[in-house]
C-alpha cells in the first residue's frame, strides 16, 4: 500500500480498472459469449465498429478486462512497475499517464489493424511502461551501474516470458503487447531525462539521487550506496572536497521542454492512429 501512496496515478489506475470491472460484471459479465457482447456495449475494441467511426474504442478497452484473471494479472503488472521501476517518479505523474495511455492506444490500434476481433485489457499500456523503463535503463546505464543492468535483465526476462506465453496460448493479444512495448520504448527515448539535463535542488534526504555537492559549488562529488533501480542512494558519505553533505538532488532542467515533448508525442500518435484507421477503412478485413 505504501508504494501506491507514493505513486498516486498508479493507484488511481488500479482502482479505476477494478471498479469498472465490477460494474461491467454486474451488467452482463466479462467473459464467455454474453460477456463479450457486454464488453462491446461498454466500448471494447471491435474492428467493424472502429471502421464505422467509433475511434474511442481504441481508448476505452485500456480499462476493460476479459475475466477476473485477466484483470488480476494486468494489475499485478502495473503494481510491479510502481514497486520495482518507479516510473511514475521518473516521468512525473503527467508523463507517466501520457505514456500509459499512448502505449495502450498504439497497442489497440495495431491489433485493430490486423484483426477485427473483440479485444480489451491494459496489457498494451503496461508493456508500454516496460518499454519506457527499458529506455530509461539504457539511456542511464553508466549512472546506474550494475543495479541498472540487473534490473534491465529482469525486465527483459519478464517481457520475454510474457511474449512466449502469448505465442503458445490462445486468446493472448501479442500484437497489442509488442506494439505497446515498442511505443513505450520509442516515446521513452524521446522524453526521458538524461544525466546531463539534471540540476541541483533542495536538501538531501534518505533515498535522494545525488550528483554533486552544493556546499563546495559542485566541485566535489558526493558518494553513496546504490539501492533499488535508478541509483537511489541508501547511504550518504561526505563530500571528498569539503567533507560536508551537500544539498543536491536530481531534477530535470527541461520541464517545459518535457511537457512539449509529451504534447508532440500525443500529436504524432494521433496522426499514426488516424492513418491506420483510414487505411483499414479502405482495405477492409
Amino acid at each position: 500500500m505504501n508504494e501506491l501512496r507514493k505513486n498516486p496515478v498508479t493507484a488511481i489506475l488500479i482502482i479505476s480498472n477494478v471498479v469498472i470491472h465490477i460494474l461491467v460484471g454486474f451488467t452482463g459479465g466479462t467473459d464467455g459469449t454474453l460477456g463479450y457482447l457486454n464488453l462491446i456495449k461498454w466500448g471494447a475494441r471491435y474492428g467493424p465498429a472502429i471502421i464505422d467511426g467509433e475511434w474511442w474504442r481504441l481508448i476505452v478497452p485500456i480499462f476493460l478486462h476479459i475475466g477476473i484473471f485477466h484483470l488480476f494479472t494486468n494489475m499485478i503488472g502495473l503494481f510491479v512497475m510502481a514497486r520495482i521501476l518507479d516510473m511514475e517518479k521518473v516521468l512525473g505523474s503527467f508523463g507517466y499517464l501520457v505514456v500509459y495511455l499512448l502505449s495502450g492506444i498504439i497497442g489497440n490500434a495495431c491489433s485493430f489493424y490486423f484483426s477485427p476481433n473483440v479485444g480489451a485489457g491494459a496489457s498494451g499500456a503496461i508493456f508500454g511502461l516496460f518499454g519506457t523503463g527499458t529506455a530509461f535503463l539504457i539511456l542511464n546505464r553508466n549512472r546506474l551501474g550494475s543495479t541498472g543492468k540487473d534490473t534491465l535483465l529482469a525486465m527483459l526476462f519478464i517481457v520475454g516470458i510474457n511474449i512466449v506465453i502469448g505465442l503458445v496460448t490462445d486468446g493472448v493479444d501479442n500484437t497489442a503487447h509488442v506494439a505497446g512495448l515498442l511505443a513505450g520504448f520509442i516515446i521513452g527515448i524521446y522524453v526521458i531525462p538524461r544525466r546531463d539535463s539534471l540540476i541541483k535542488i533542495g536538501p538531501i534526504t534518505p533515498g535522494s539521487e545525488i550528483i554533486s555537492c552544493k556546499r563546495c559549488d559542485g566541485t566535489g562529488q558526493l558518494s553513496g550506496t546504490t539501492g533499488a533501480a535508478f541509483g537511489k542512494f541508501q547511504q550518504i558519505t561526505p563530500c571528498s572536497t569539503c567533507s560536508g553533505v551537500g544539498q543536491t538532488v536530481f531534477e530535470s532542467t527541461k520541464k517545459n521542454s518535457a511537457f512539449t515533448r509529451y504534447i508532440l508525442s500525443i500529436i504524432v500518435v494521433s496522426i499514426f492512429v488516424a492513418i491506420l484507421i483510414m487505411r483499414k477503412s479502405i482495405q477492409g478485413y
